[in-house]
């Protein structure tokens, strides 16, 4: 019976410790994310609910990051559109600069295609965002999508709207010169 209490005493105290990423890889990419985490809060208001990626033998493939984001105003098309590709341009930017993380990258330069970025709206009494307004957005794998949330639990999108890197960023900049004229 003290053998066994005594293995798994031992077991506890030093088997099951989780000190967070022990890689390289996963250090660098994690500090990254975070970084580029801390700007995207500053000027959108976006706080940092969960953090990940891809690696294989190969290198890191990818940088994933989701988070929440709650403001009295509720986003439309245009700027969550504006929002993702921001925040697209940050972790290439952040990723494809940083010298010591070069060596990990599967692929250089990493394209919009290496990111999975959300992120979900809640209103200022941190409810969900219901149709018209934007629930939640993303990119994955150089798609953006934009959904929003409708009134029944058996359909839950009353609208989702998909495109890819290239529309948005044409749409944008199509939105900036309508403005600017």
């Amino acid at each position: 019976m003290r053998a066994i209490l005594l293995f798994i005493l031992t077991l506890l105290l030093f088997g099951c410790t989780n000190n967070g990423p022990t890689r390289q890889s996963d250090i660098l990419s994690d500090n990254i994310i975070k970084t580029v985490s801390e700007r995207l809060n500053k000027k959108y208001g976006l706080k940092l609910i969960a953090i990940g990626g891809g690696e294989d033998k190969d290198g890191v493939w990818l940088l994933s990051a989701m988070y929440q984001r709650i403001d009295s105003k509720m986003t439309e098309i245009e700027e969550a559109r504006k929002i993702i590709l921001d925040c697209t341009e940050e972790f290439l930017n952040a990723a494809n600069h940083d010298a010591e993380f070069r060596p990990y990258m599967q692929i250089y330069p990493f394209t919009p295609k290496n990111l999975e970025i959300s992120i979900l709206n809640y209103d200022e009494n941190h409810r969900e965002v219901h149709f018209p307004f934007i629930s939640a957005f993303s990119i994955n794998y150089g798609f953006i999508s934009y959904k929003s949330l409708g009134p029944e639990l058996k359909l839950p999108y009353a609208q989702k709207v998909t495109e890819t890197y290239e529309e948005a960023l044409e749409r944008s900049r199509e939105s900036s010169l309508k403005i600017s004229q």
